[in-house]
Protein backbone atom coordinates (compact mmCIF):
# COMPACT_ATOMS: atom_id res chain seq x y z
CA UNK A 1 0.00 0.00 0.00
CA UNK A 2 1.42 3.28 -0.83
CA UNK A 3 1.74 5.66 1.88
CA UNK A 4 2.43 9.36 1.27
CA UNK A 5 5.47 11.03 2.79
CA UNK A 6 5.35 13.48 5.23
CA UNK A 7 8.97 14.41 5.26
CA UNK A 8 10.23 15.87 1.88
CA UNK A 9 13.10 13.77 0.91
CA UNK A 10 15.14 15.93 -1.43
CA UNK A 11 16.21 14.15 -5.26
CA UNK A 12 18.09 16.23 -8.12
CA UNK A 13 17.33 15.46 -11.23
CA UNK A 14 20.03 15.93 -14.31
CA UNK A 15 18.23 17.18 -17.10
CA UNK A 16 14.95 17.29 -14.87
CA UNK A 17 13.39 20.17 -16.66
CA UNK A 18 11.94 20.77 -20.51
CA UNK A 19 15.17 22.71 -21.47
CA UNK A 20 17.59 19.78 -19.77
CA UNK A 21 18.38 21.72 -16.82
CA UNK A 22 18.38 20.90 -13.35
CA UNK A 23 15.30 20.00 -11.36
CA UNK A 24 14.97 19.02 -7.53
CA UNK A 25 11.77 17.36 -6.24
CA UNK A 26 10.63 16.78 -2.53
CA UNK A 27 8.93 13.64 -3.15
CA UNK A 28 5.79 15.24 -1.46
CA UNK A 29 4.69 16.67 -5.04
CA UNK A 30 6.61 19.27 -5.44
CA UNK A 31 9.11 20.51 -7.66
CA UNK A 32 11.71 22.98 -8.15
CA UNK A 33 14.00 24.66 -10.54
CA UNK A 34 17.63 26.37 -10.05
CA UNK A 35 16.60 30.03 -9.19
CA UNK A 36 20.09 31.87 -7.54
CA UNK A 37 23.76 30.64 -6.99
CA UNK A 38 26.26 32.12 -4.44
CA UNK A 39 28.94 30.71 -3.36
CA UNK A 40 27.72 29.06 -0.54
CA UNK A 41 24.01 28.72 -1.11
CA UNK A 42 21.95 27.86 -4.13
CA UNK A 43 18.09 29.14 -4.07
CA UNK A 44 15.23 26.63 -5.23
CA UNK A 45 11.95 27.90 -6.69
CA UNK A 46 8.76 26.06 -7.12
CA UNK A 47 8.06 26.02 -10.69
CA UNK A 48 4.17 26.10 -10.08
CA UNK A 49 3.51 29.60 -11.89
CA UNK A 50 0.48 29.53 -13.72
CA UNK A 51 -1.26 32.58 -16.05
CA UNK A 52 -4.24 33.08 -14.34
CA UNK A 53 -2.74 33.10 -10.54
CA UNK A 54 0.26 34.76 -8.55
CA UNK A 55 3.05 32.31 -8.70
CA UNK A 56 3.76 30.17 -5.53
CA UNK A 57 6.49 31.69 -3.65
CA UNK A 58 7.82 28.38 -1.79
CA UNK A 59 11.91 27.98 -1.86
CA UNK A 60 14.62 25.89 -0.85
CA UNK A 61 18.17 26.20 -0.17
CA UNK A 62 21.00 23.90 -0.67
CA UNK A 63 23.83 24.57 0.87
CA UNK A 64 27.07 23.60 -0.94
CA UNK A 65 30.91 22.09 0.03
CA UNK A 66 33.04 23.39 -1.96
CA UNK A 67 35.14 21.69 -4.52
CA UNK A 68 31.91 18.85 -4.42
CA UNK A 69 29.33 18.31 -7.30
CA UNK A 70 26.36 19.59 -6.17
CA UNK A 71 24.09 17.69 -7.60
CA UNK A 72 26.00 14.54 -7.57
CA UNK A 73 26.91 14.61 -3.73
CA UNK A 74 24.53 16.19 -1.41
CA UNK A 75 22.93 15.32 2.01
CA UNK A 76 19.19 16.03 3.11
CA UNK A 77 20.51 17.92 5.83
CA UNK A 78 21.74 20.41 3.34
CA UNK A 79 18.25 21.58 2.25
CA UNK A 80 16.25 23.92 3.90
CA UNK A 81 12.48 24.70 3.17
CA UNK A 82 11.36 28.85 2.67
CA UNK A 83 8.07 28.77 3.06
CA UNK A 84 6.54 32.32 2.04
CA UNK A 85 5.30 34.97 4.01
CA UNK A 86 2.08 33.80 4.17
CA UNK A 87 0.44 30.69 6.19
CA UNK A 88 0.49 28.38 3.76
CA UNK A 89 3.63 27.02 1.97
CA UNK A 90 2.27 26.24 -0.85
CA UNK A 91 -0.69 27.76 -2.02
CA UNK A 92 -1.38 25.09 -4.91
CA UNK A 93 -1.66 21.37 -4.58
CA UNK A 94 0.82 18.68 -4.80
CA UNK A 95 1.13 16.16 -7.67
CA UNK A 96 1.67 12.95 -6.44
CA UNK A 97 4.17 10.87 -8.03
CA UNK A 98 5.96 14.28 -9.23
CA UNK A 99 9.30 12.72 -9.00
CA UNK A 100 8.69 9.70 -11.37
CA UNK A 101 6.99 11.38 -13.38
CA UNK A 102 10.09 13.46 -14.51
CA UNK A 103 12.31 10.55 -14.36
CA UNK A 104 9.98 8.95 -16.72
CA UNK A 105 10.07 11.81 -19.04
CA UNK A 106 13.47 12.93 -19.25
CA UNK A 107 14.26 8.79 -20.08
CA UNK A 108 11.37 8.76 -22.88
CA UNK A 109 13.02 12.18 -24.24
CA UNK A 110 16.76 10.56 -24.47
CA UNK A 111 14.87 7.28 -26.26
CA UNK A 112 12.98 9.68 -28.79
CA UNK A 113 16.02 11.01 -29.86
CA UNK A 114 17.80 7.62 -30.62
CA UNK A 115 14.81 5.97 -31.83
CA UNK A 116 12.82 8.93 -34.15
CA UNK A 117 10.58 6.56 -35.97
CA UNK A 118 8.99 4.78 -32.69
CA UNK A 119 5.81 5.36 -31.52
CA UNK A 120 5.87 7.90 -28.66
CA UNK A 121 3.23 4.99 -27.03
CA UNK A 122 6.26 2.29 -27.18
CA UNK A 123 9.12 4.47 -26.24
CA UNK A 124 6.99 5.51 -23.12
CA UNK A 125 5.41 2.48 -22.31
CA UNK A 126 9.10 0.98 -22.44
CA UNK A 127 9.90 3.54 -19.58
CA UNK A 128 7.24 2.49 -17.29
Amino acid sequence: MYEVPDQPHYVILKEGTNQGKLALTDQLGFSYSLKDKSKKTFTWRCVHRPSYAPPCNAKVKQRITEGVDFAEIYDQADFTFVPPSFSDPHYHIAKDGIHKQKEVMRDAKKAAMEEKFKASRQIVMAEL
